[in-house]
């Protein structure tokens, strides 16, 4: 009988404090959220700022054509010429 008294005992003060602690947790979370929200924003904001300044400084201006990959040679303003006649792969 004695362990079932200290078991209810132990069981009411998790019953009482439970509520405190959770709303301790719920108080912090509401805190930090927002910032880390905010921090996330301002991340995102500079990786795309970078990345396109990145690709304006890689990209030639419009009209003078743009290489598929850095260093490559670019296609130009024209289309590609294909040789013409059968298909070779068949």
């Amino acid at each position: 009988m004695d362990r079932f008294v200290q078991w209810l005992g132990k069981l009411l003060l998790f019953i009482i404090l439970a509520p405190i602690a959770f709303q301790l947790f719920v108080g912090l979370a509401a805190a930090v959220l927002p910032w880390l929200i905010a921090l996330a924003v301002i991340a995102g904001v500079a990786a795309g700022l970078s990345a396109g300044l990145v690709l304006r400084r890689r990209l030639l201006p419009p009209g003078q054509g743009n290489p598929l990959l850095p260093g490559s040679q670019p296609l130009g303003p024209w289309r590609t010429r294909r040789p013409g006649g059968r298909r070779t792969w068949r």
